[in-house]
């Protein structure tokens, strides 16, 4: 499995079409965000084909980046966040 960081232009209602395309991809194992244009991405696809498919399904998603998680972050993110992006797994519920 993989952590993947993405990154969109928009805001509260580009999350929310978002989320729905990101629930229709089947390699997209699971998800969470906890700012308003990043998500956080479990995979075991490349960041090339979760691009692709995001494209597809909402072809006018306007900028956007999508990067797996390497050994150089630092940042302020809730637990769960962490959890989820350094051990590559879906956090227990609490999110702090």
């Amino acid at each position: 499995m993989k952590s993947f960081v993405f990154i969109y232009t928009g805001g509260i209602e580009e999350r929310e079409k978002l989320v729905e395309v990101l629930n229709k991809i089947p390699e997209v194992y699971s998800w969470r965000y906890d700012t308003a244009v990043c998500f956080y991405i479990l995979s075991n696809s490349t960041g090339r084909f979760l691009a692709e498919a995001i494209k597809n399904h909402y072809p006018n998603i306007g900028r956007y980046m999508i990067t797996k998680l390497g050994d150089e972050y630092w940042g302020d993110l809730t637990g769960g966040s962490w959890h989820m992006l350094e051990k590559r797994e879906v956090p227990p519920q609490s999110n702090e």
